[in-house]
């Protein structure tokens, strides 16, 4: 070989060399995505283990590794958002409802991310309480949460859809309970007539009250409803979208994974909820959730639902106006999040650009 053709070479080695150099000291340098920090508010249960499943298992696969420690648990969607506005977390998963309060109040929150749609929460009765009449009776003893959670929300919906001239507020027997739990242990004391409670933690009572019954089923009864969101300051989602889409991509491929696999489904809850119900209990709620799209896997979170939950708290007196969804719905992230999970694109319906403010409207009458 001439000294010509070596010399040209070793300038080409050198040159490669040199190339890798920079690209692995460019990739070392990358800024890496900041693990966000993420406020619930109540406790993990078979309903919403999809909310941190995903995140934990998943995260790693988007570029954010993360663990239940990232996870904040409040006792109420209050608490949860007080410290969410304070600084202690960037993420907040609440009730819907809360986060429309919220944004009527000055601050720029946004959901971002679907988190869970129609859900199996059930209106469920004793002592002859058999109808939602009989709930909106003044002599009716109902166990409910605050007038921006969860279970007021669901039940102010319900009297709308059967033309029952009553809101929880109207309601002069009732006692507020935050927590899920602390109502279904109330109930089964007999403390309430009527509450609010999952399904499994119906099948869980029905031993203890041979009277018990279930009123409404929100699942087959609001097609419109949406649940919870996640939820992020509009500054935030700015400055970290990528972190957000990340975020939203490990949900969406839980919600995939887990309502198709029966036995992932099962280790899941046992992993993450306290006190799981049975597997059997188990079984019936993971039959309806790919079936009612629980968690937003095929819908997303749309400008519909959201039009429709502002005017179902609007007439429940807790919002003073029903918002623009355009304002409250950030897609962004949640468009990026389809691109890294295709199986859930695939499914996906795209979201609306605009709300429908007068289909939402006439189906909360």
């Amino acid at each position: 070989m001439n000294r010509r053709l070596v010399t040209l070479c070793l300038v080409l080695v050198v040159a490669i060399s040199v190339s890798f150099g920079t690209l692995a000291r460019a990739q070392s340098t990358a800024p890496a995505l900041t693990t966000p920090r993420v406020a619930f508010s109540s406790p993990i249960s078979a309903l919403t283990v999809n909310t941190i499943y995903g995140q934990v298992h998943y995260g790693a696969d988007f570029g954010l590794p993360m663990t239940a420690n990232d996870f904040t648990i409040f006792d109420s969607p209050q608490t949860a958002t007080q410290a969410t506005i304070g600084g202690q977390a960037d993420i907040l998963n609440a009730s819907l409802v809360s986060t429309l309060v919220l944004r009527e109040a000055g601050k720029d929150f946004k959901v971002f991310c679907p988190n869970a749609g129609k859900v199996d929460y059930v209106v469920v009765g004793r002592n002859g309480i058999k109808t939602l009449e009989q709930v909106a009776d003044p002599k009716t003893r109902v166990g409910i949460d605050g007038p921006t959670n969860v279970s007021s929300t669901i039940l102010n919906a319900l009297f709308a859809a059967h033309n029952i001239k009553a809101t929880v507020a109207d309601l002069p027997n009732k006692t507020i309970l935050e927590v899920p739990t602390a109502r279904q242990a109330a109930w089964v004391d007999n403390q309430f007539d009527v509450t609010l409670m999952r399904l499994s933690q119906f099948r869980q009572s029905q031993a203890s009250v041979s009277d018990g019954v279930i009123i409404a089923k929100l699942y087959e009864e609001l097609p419109e409803y949406m649940f919870t969101g996640y939820v992020a300051d509009s500054a935030w989602l700015d400055k970290n979208l990528d972190v957000a889409a990340a975020f939203c991509a490990s949900a969406l491929k839980a919600g995939y994974v887990l309502e198709n696999d029966y036995d992932k489904y099962i280790a899941a809850v046992h992993e993450f909820v306290a006190k799981p119900p049975s597997d059997d209990i188990l079984k019936e709620s993971f039959s309806l959730i790919a079936k009612y799209d629980f968690w937003q896997v095929k819908s997303g979170a749309t400008a519909s639902a959201i039009t429709y939950m502002g005017t179902i708290a609007q007439k429940g007196g807790t919002l003073k106006a029903v918002p623009d969804a355009k304002d409250v719905l950030d897609t962004r992230a949640y468009e990026m999040a389809l691109k890294m999970v295709p199986e859930v694109a695939a499914l996906a319906t795209a979201t609306e650009a605009a709300p429908d403010a007068t289909a939402a409207a006439t189906a909360a009458k």
